[in-house]
């Protein structure tokens, strides 16, 4: 809750952007996630367009896109092979690691050094990096360098993995207002039944939005972020209902089948928010958790990606009517349910375009 401000804030700036300019939409959702996560981890504000960090953000996840997946690059199988010359035929991956390497390097130093730098000024702010500082500092303001490098890691994952995810479920619930306009009229509906048009809802008017929250709910479970979750490595041998699982085995948790289960969620591929609300109307107790993992491993960031998505659909809704373009006879252009996978999963491109009403 201490970042609500900092999120309401971005997401003004971000529907702001979508009125302002709305064909560069896909930059401003990605650069909303962004903003938010700099300035909670570095307490730095992005650039309006083309902000460095963000951008690096952007790339790590997605060279990530390319190397999670088991079987994704050869040496994963075969280590032997980081021990041959780079000329052979297929060693790729070693460039690939190389790159990936110095962007890694320059995303754990450069944001930090920009904290360094603006403490050493003397200029006060609160933010993870700053925290992280005070209380692991010995007496005379210094760390180890081992816990430093903790630090950078623990900074530099809490901008450069919410960026990617959070900005993919917004994309999803761009595309659900299209597909699917009579839900998105319904959430609409309850905003202006409990807030008016007076001003733009806040994160106090959530517990009064029960639609709202569901519409976000099933954005998450409709089409998960991630499909298949993390690999997660057994550290000793196991059974599970009768089958082994030896240690060191690479698992990955079908995140796409349990949210896509029918005897959970029947017609699971239809968006439908009504399925977390309870017969009076009010929010279930079913939120889909497992989008953001399962077990010690769950995402500790989850909370702040709620609020961010939640904030980010509530006052998309509030403000716009999202609907098909038009072709130039007058006619929708259809929008077809097609994603980009990889880690993460996003809609493909959706046509864009400006009609303002009074």
């Amino acid at each position: 809750m201490q970042y609500h401000a900092i999120i309401m804030k971005k997401a003004h700036q971000f529907i702001n952007e979508l009125l302002t300019r709305p064909h560069d939409f896909g930059d401003h959702i990605r650069q909303y996630p962004g903003s938010i996560s700099m300035s909670i981890a570095y307490g730095y504000e992005v650039a309006s367009h083309n902000d460095h960090f963000v951008k690096m953000a952007e790339q790590s996840v997605e060279m990530l896109n390319g190397t999670i997946f088991p079987g994704a690059a050869a040496i994963n199988a075969l280590p032997i092979l980081q021990y041959l010359p780079d000329w052979l035929p297929g060693m790729g991956f070693k460039y690939y690691a190389r790159r990936c390497k110095k962007l890694t390097i320059e995303m754990k130093n450069a944001p930090f050094q920009f904290v360094e730098d603006r403490m050493e000024s003397g200029f006060l702010t609160t933010c993870v990096a700053t925290e992280l500082i005070s209380q692991l500092s010995d007496r005379h303001g210094r760390m180890s360098i081992k816990i430093e490098e903790v630090v950078k890691d623990i900074c530099m994952i809490t901008y450069a993995a919410r960026a990617e995810t959070t900005a993919s479920a917004i994309q999803t619930g761009f595309l659900a207002m299209v597909l699917y306009p009579e839900v998105r009229r319904k959430a609409q509906s309850e905003i202006d039944a409990v807030i008016g048009n007076s001003r733009l809802p806040s994160f106090d008017d959530r517990k009064f939005l029960p639609y709202v929250d569901a519409f976000v709910w099933e954005i998450l479970r409709w089409h998960p972020v991630t499909p298949l979750s993390l690999a997660r490595a057994v550290y000793e041998d196991d059974i599970y209902e009768g089958s082994f699982i030896p240690k060191g085995a690479t698992l990955l948790v079908n995140t796409w089948g349990i949210h896509h289960d029918e005897e959970t969620y029947p017609e699971p591929s239809m968006f439908k928010p009504e399925r977390f609300l309870e017969a009076d109307g009010s929010l279930s107790d079913k939120y889909p958790i497992p989008v953001f993992g399962t077990g010690r491993r769950v995402c500790p960031g989850r909370h702040v990606a709620d609020a961010a998505i939640w904030a980010a659909i509530a006052l998309i809704l509030a403000v716009f009517d999202v609907k098909k373009a038009k072709d130039k006879v007058g006619n929708d252009i259809d929008v077809p349910e097609v994603y980009n996978d990889g880690l993460t999963s996003q809609p493909s491109v959706i046509p864009v375009q400006r009609h303002t009403t009074q």
